[in-house]
């Protein structure tokens, strides 16, 4: 499926907001790029504002980018924290691969998600959370393109 439309943050807003506010700044601080004080500007402005738009605009400062911020809310949505975030890659998703080039797979050196629920089983606990983590974004994007519908279980392979 190709996706020819771009999603942006207010399509998730709602979700990103009832996530902020109901974080405490200890579970902040574990969110990857958290941490010297800002846990506790976003739960403070996460309680104070009501749109996603105040929020990042009370917590902006020199030191903290818009970029880095919009970067720290979907890893808040997604619970992606510090840990996780420097977890050696457990995994390789293969997506698609040209047709002939089959043989290179073998070589990879570490498993490979290519049907996903038989080899998802297959994955330690710890490839686990971070492959639901990758589901929990698909799950993202499906309501943030608002309509169409990626399914990590039933997509196949792509061969071109």
């Amino acid at each position: 499926m190709i996706i020819d439309k771009p999603s942006t943050l207010s399509a998730i807003e709602p979700a990103i907001l009832y996530r902020l506010k109901t974080m405490t700044p200890d579970r902040l601080a574990l969110i990857a790029e958290v941490g010297e004080g800002l846990e506790n500007r976003i739960s403070d402005s996460a309680q104070k504002y009501n749109s996603l738009e105040e929020i990042l605009n009370a917590v902006k400062t020199k030191r903290y980018t818009m970029a880095r911020l919009r970067r720290i809310v979907i890893q808040t949505l997604l619970g992606i924290t510090s840990r996780i975030q420097n977890t050696p890659v457990p995994y390789l998703r293969v997506l698609g691969i040209k047709s002939g080039c089959d043989d290179m797979l073998k070589n990879a050196g570490l498993p490979l998600i290519i049907k996903t629920k038989a080899d998802y089983e297959k994955l330690d606990d710890s490839a686990k959370e971070i492959f639901d983590i990758d589901i929990n974004a698909s799950h993202a994007m499906n309501i943030a393109l608002k309509g169409a519908v990626i399914n990590e279980f039933t997509q196949p392979l792509l061969k071109v």
